[in-house]
C-alpha cells in the first residue's frame, strides 16, 4: 500500500443542495482512498457584495489543506471582487489578475510562506447573463450546450507544449510520465499551474515565468437558453472519465429528476477505485453540479432534458466540443446588459463545512445602485429562514438579517454519513 493511502477508502460523503429561480445546485466530496482530505470547494448564490453573481469553485489541495481552505474563503470575497476592474464590467481582467496577487500575498505571509503544498482553483461565475471560468491547474468545468460537452477549462499540465517550454527555461525537466520535476531534485508535480508550491517558484524569474506559475486560464461566453448545466470537479474525477462521459452520465439522470446532489454522489462511487493501488480512483474527489433553470421548474427542466435524446459516447472517443459555437472567449469589453435575477441567499462550503439555509427576494425587477451592482426588487414567497443570510465555516455560523421581506430560497443541506 502507498504512504498516501488507507488500506479501505473513507467513502462517506459531504453533501449539499440549493436552489433558486435561476439554478439548482448539488455538490458531494468524499475522501476516498488518501489519508486525508485536502479538495475544497465553494457555492455562492446571491453575495452581499455583489447580488447578480452566482459562484461556484473547487480547490484540489496538495500537500496540506491550508492553501485550498484558504482559497475557498478569501479568493473572491477578498480578492476578485475588491479588483477596479470588476465594477466596471472588466470581470475577466478582475479575474486574471487577481489569482497572480493572492499567490503573492501567501507566500510572504507566515502562516504559507514556509509550507510544502498548494492547490489549484477553478472558479465559476454566473454574473449579467454571462459566464466566467478562471482555471488554475487541473481541476476542471465542463458546460453541456444542447446536449454536448462544452469545455470552460483546459487543464494545465507540464506535457503540454507551452508549459513544457516554460518549465524547461525556468530549470525543470518533464518526465516521461508527464510530471514537473526540478533539474537534481526528488519529488514531482503532476500540474503546472497552482497556488503554493514554492519549491517551483525560485528560478529568479518573474512570477508569470516560473516552472509553476499562479496565472489563469480565464475564459467568457454568454449564457443562453442552450446551457442546461455546468460541472466543476477536481482532478479526481477527470482522471477517470472524459468531458462527454460525464456530461452522458449526468443528463441520463437529470432525465429520471435525480436530485443534483445525488448525481454528485453517484459520480463519485463510480469512479472509487476498487484497489488502493489502482493508478486512478484513489484521489480525494469533489463534484459540483449546476443546473442552469432559466425560471423552469424542476420537472419541466428535467422534461426537457428527457425530450432531447443524445446518442452515448463511444468507449475511447475523444472529448466533445460543440460544432457552432466559438471555443474562444468573448472580448472583455464588459458584461451583456441582459441582468441575472437572482434571489437573495448566500452559502459559503469548504471542505470541512457545509452551508445551511437561508431567504431574501426571488426574482422581481432589476435595479441598480450607485455601486453599479444590481439588486431584486423583492417578491413574496415563504421560506422558514427569510430576510437572513447564512454562513458557516469551519464547526460554526452566524446569521446576518438583511431583507425583511418573507420572500427566500430553498437551500438544504444533506451530509451523508
Amino acid at each position: 500500500m502507498m504512504a498516501d493511502r488507507l488500506s479501505s477508502p473513507v467513502t462517506e460523503k459531504r453533501s449539499e443542495s440549493y436552489e433558486n429561480a435561476i439554478v439548482k445546485v448539488g455538490s458531494s466530496s468524499m475522501q476516498g482512498w488518501r489519508t486525508s482530505m485536502e479538495d475544497s470547494h465553494t457555492i455562492v448564490l446571491k453575495p452581499r457584495q455583489d447580488r447578480p453573481a452566482h459562484l461556484f469553485a473547487v480547490y484540489d489541495g496538495h500537500g496540506t489543506d491550508l492553501f485550498s481552505k484558504d482559497a475557498a474563503e478569501k479568493l473572491f470575497f477578498e480578492w476578485i471582487v475588491k479588483r477596479d476592474d470588476y465594477w466596471k464590467g472588466k470581470v475577466k481582467s478582475a479575474i486574471e489578475t487577481a489569482f497572480p496577487m493572492y499567490d503573492r500575498y501567501l507566500k510572504v505571509h507566515p502562516q504559507f510562506k514556509d509550507v510544502y503544498g498548494g492547490t489549484t482553483a477553478n472558479l465559476v461565475l454566473l454574473r449579467n447573463g454571462q459566464v466566467y471560468c478562471g482555471n488554475l491547474g487541473d481541476s476542471r468545468a465542463v458546460a453541456c450546450v444542447n446536449g454536448k460537452p462544452f469545455p470552460l477549462s483546459y487543464d494545465h499540465k507540464p506535457s503540454s507544449p507551452i508549459e513544457r517550454e516554460r518549465i524547461k527555461k525556468a530549470g525543470g525537466l518533464v518526465t516521461p510520465a508527464g510530471r514537473l520535476q526540478p533539474k537534481g531534485h526528488k519529488g514531482s508535480l503532476g500540474l503546472s499551474r497552482a497556488f503554493g508550491d514554492w519549491k517551483y517558484k525560485k528560478a529568479g524569474k518573474a512570477d508569470d515565468q516560473q516552472m509553476v506559475i499562479p496565472n489563469p486560464d480565464v475564459t467568457q461566453y454568454t449564457l443562453t437558453k442552450d446551457w442546461e448545466f455546468i460541472l466543476l470537479a477536481c482532478d479526481g474525477i477527470w482522471t477517470c472519465k472524459e468531458n462527454n462521459d460525464v456530461i452522458h452520465f449526468v443528463r441520463e439522470r437529470l432525465q429520471q429528476e435525480v436530485e443534483p446532489q445525488v448525481i454528485c454522489e453517484e459520480l463519485i462511487m463510480s469512479c472509487l477505485a476498487a484497489e488502493g493501488t489502482a493508478p486512478h480512483g484513489c484521489d480525494n474527489m469533489t463534484v459540483i453540479l449546476v443546473c442552469c433553470l432559466h425560471g423552469k421548474s424542476w420537472k419541466d427542466y428535467c422534461d426537457k432534458i428527457a425530450g432531447e435524446t443524445i446518442p452515448a459516447p463511444e468507449d475511447g472517443r475523444p472529448v466533445g466540443s460543440l460544432p457552432g459555437v466559438d471555443p474562444d472567449p468573448v472580448d472583455d469589453s464588459g458584461d451583456a446588459d441582459v441582468v441575472i435575477e437572482t434571489p437573495g441567499w448566500i452559502a459559503l462550503n469548504r471542505e470541512d463545512e457545509t452551508a445551511d439555509q437561508s431567504g431574501g427576494a426571488v426574482g422581481g425587477d432589476s435595479t441598480h445602485d450607485d455601486a453599479g451592482s444590481t439588486q431584486a426588487e423583492p417578491t413574496t414567497h415563504s421560506h422558514e429562514n427569510s430576510g437572513m443570510e447564512a454562513h458557516q465555516t469551519a464547526g460554526w455560523s452566524w446569521f446576518i438579517p438583511w431583507h425583511s421581506n418573507q420572500g427566500g430560497d430553498k437551500g438544504t443541506r444533506n451530509d451523508q454519513l
